[in-house]
Formats: structure tokens, C-alpha cells, sequence
């Protein structure tokens, strides 16, 4: 698998002093009739069990992919937003489980 990072998401983590980054599955209980809703989580520790997750590095960056997640080829990091409500962004993840 290859990762990326965008410009933009390197100089924000780099900013944030950020050398680590995990990619979680984290399920939102909804009211509704779905059940629970998938979300990708981000955190910038390492994992509590590492052995759950595929490890990646990558511009300096050790990069935790929970093994739950489905993963294209090629991930890639961007951001979105402006100002303080910028936020990672990721591609190439498949929340269908």
C-alpha cells in the first residue's frame, strides 16, 4: 500500500509537531433504524495494541492503520478547512464493513 501525504496535511502535522498519526474505526450509535454509523478517528499516539494495526512510515510520519479498515492501493492524507477548523482528511478507505 502506498501512502501520501498533500502538502498542505505535512505542514500541518509538522506544525502540530505531530510524528505519529493512528487511523481508527470508531461507531457512532444512531437513533435511527441504521444501527451504528463508521467514522474514521484520528490520534496522534501510538496504538495501545500495535499488533491490530498495519504500520507505515512515510515523510517522517509512523502511520497506524487499524487492520479493521479496508485500505485501496494508494491512501492519501489531505486537510480541509480554514484556519482553527482545519482537520485531516483521508482517501482510500472503505467504511463499508
Amino acid at each position: 500500500m502506498k501512502l501520501d501525504f498533500s502538502a498542505d496535511a505535512r505542514k500541518y502535522l509538522e506544525q502540530k509537531r505531530q510524528s505519529c498519526l493512528t487511523v481508527d474505526l470508531e461507531e457512532i450509535q444512531s437513533p435511527c433504524c441504521i444501527g451504528r454509523l463508521p467514522e474514521i478517528k484520528f490520534s496522534n499516539s501510538v496504538p495501545a495494541k500495535p499488533e491490530d494495526y498495519r504500520s507505515f512510515s512515510s515523510f517522517g510520519i509512523e502511520v497506524f492503520i487499524s487492520k479493521l479498515l479496508r485500505t485501496s492501493s494508494n491512501v492519501t492524507f489531505s486537510l480541509s478547512g480554514f484556519g482553527p477548523f482545519k482537520k485531516l482528511e483521508i482517501q482510500g478507505i472503505d467504511l463499508i464493513l
